[in-house]
């Protein structure tokens, strides 16, 4: 199944989410290197309401959408584990100790939302403390969005405590600071000249407000693809098509001017720590790293391989010096950061190769870490595969720092369930999986 991305009126561009979710954002290349600085910064945009904007609050409204999983357990399937073990990863006992350990429960399922008789995907996850926050995209043509908000603390019950529809935007990503929402996606607003949106959401109590406004920028190409939040910045990628072509902006966070743009070919995700910020582009899979605070490019643009199927989905994860990028049919590809640009080290992990699971419907579609030492890779419909990791304790930078990561098992949610994005924590594991709406597992 395609899932349409970002599309424009007369011409709807789609990418494959993996083997079942699909953005669209690819373009002309450029490896103009970033501009300077505005010389004058304009004053904020205004706050707007969205068109057929409706936001549900109420507690007994959202109960109906969520199932309790009654701590179902859900195993770490072993099997055909050797096929997407790292080439030259030694077997570990620590690894098999942890998978031991580790426990793992469907804590609740989420359906996903039916606006105006148009079917959602659920297209990015952000975690902060307590919250999550999981936007929405249309299947097929159209532009019918949606966001939720989630309280999922501790050993607390989840709580789905708003969800707001939108049926002239749908939205690909997602990050939260300073209690604001920054959304990306697309737009069939006639006012735009061009469909690629951010909208910028004020939280109140962690959640949005019975009446929902954003400060609307609008972006070059068909869509916003991903963003960021980083040392007082804004980092956005979009895609191509329409009169410009997408690549990464940089805008400040206190009030939205641009500070920055580079133009270049199917940017596809962005995520940043500490000194850092990578930016992953598809065609083939190509990493641009950035010092966060000058927003300078380090280094010359790393060819890391991967992210071959035009228009489709990828990812970033940046955890201190080290960088995992989920690459589609690449599997997940793995790079340190220096001062001087990217080493890239060894070839990652492999797409998986599960019996009875096609190749199209095994693409890596995320990757994210729970920041400590556990990796998870949503793959299409062969589930999340859950991975150990030393990458914490090397110094990175040279290839000689690669990593060991060891397959621990993956999660299996049944026949035609496709794990399209992952977000995880140390204590919960949330999975957008297509038609199978949202799983919320609980890791004990």
């Amino acid at each position: 199944m395609t899932f349409p991305h970002a599309k424009d009126l007369a011409h709807r561009r789609q990418f494959r989410f993996g083997a079942l979710l699909c953005l669209a954002f690819a373009g002309c290349a450029s490896e103009s290197p970033l501009s300077g600085p505005s010389v004058a910064e304009p004053a904020p945009p205004p706050d707007i309401e969205l068109p057929g904007t409706v936001v549900v609050r109420s507690a007994s409204a959202l109960s109906q959408l969520v199932t309790s999983g009654d701590n179902r357990p859900i195993p770490l399937i072993r099997e055909a584990i050797a096929s997407d073990r790292r080439a030259g990863s030694p077997a570990s006992t620590a690894s098999a100790t942890m998978t031991a350990e580790v426990k793992l429960s469907l804590d609740v399922e989420v359906r996903p939302p039916v606006v105006n008789g148009a079917q959602l995907q659920a297209t990015h996850i952000a975690m902060n403390g307590e919250w999550a926050y999981v936007t929405y995209a249309q299947i097929g043509e159209g532009t019918i969005g949606a966001v939720d908000a989630f309280v999922v603390s501790g050993t607390s019950e989840v709580k789905l405590v708003a969800r707001a529809t939108f049926t002239n935007t749908e939205y690909y990503g997602v990050a939260f600071a300073s209690n604001l929402l920054y959304l990306v996606g697309a737009s069939s607003d006639p006012a735009l000249k061009e469909r690629a949106v951010l909208d910028v959401v004020a939280l109140e109590g962690g959640a949005f407000s019975e009446k929902l406004v954003v400060k609307r920028v609008p972006l070059p190409s068909y869509a916003g693809t991903g963003v960021h939040v980083q040392g007082g910045n804004v980092w956005v990628t979009s895609g191509s098509g329409g009169p410009n072509t997408g690549g990464v902006t940089v805008f400040s966070e206190r009030n939205l001017s641009e500070l920055s743009h580079e133009r270049f070919e199917d940017a596809r995700a962005v995520h940043g720590a500490g000194r850092y910020v990578v930016v992953f582009s598809g065609r083939p899979g190509r990493a641009r790293v950035y010092d966060a605070e000058r927003r300078s490019v380090l280094g010359r643009p790393v060819d890391v391989g991967g992210a071959s199927i035009p228009e489709s989905k990828g990812t970033t994860w940046v955890e201190g010096d080290w960088a995992f990028l989920g690459a589609g049919d690449g599997g997940v590809k793995v790079i340190s950061m220096t001062g001087d640009g990217a080493v890239v080290n060894g070839k990652g992990i492999p797409m998986p190769r599960v019996v009875n699971v096609a190749e199209a419907l095994s693409t890596t579609n995320a990757v994210a870490s729970d920041g400590s030492g556990f990796l998870y890779a949503a793959s299409g419909e062969t589930g999340v595969h859950v991975y150990s990791s030393n990458h914490r304790e090397l110094k990175p930078g040279t290839s000689a720092s690669e990593p060991t990561i060891e397959p621990l098992g993956r999660l299996d949610f049944g026949s035609k369930i496709s794990a399209n994005f992952v977000a995880a924590n140390r204590e919960r594991i949330i999975v957008a999986s297509g038609l199978g709406g949202l799983k919320i597992v609980r890791i004990q």
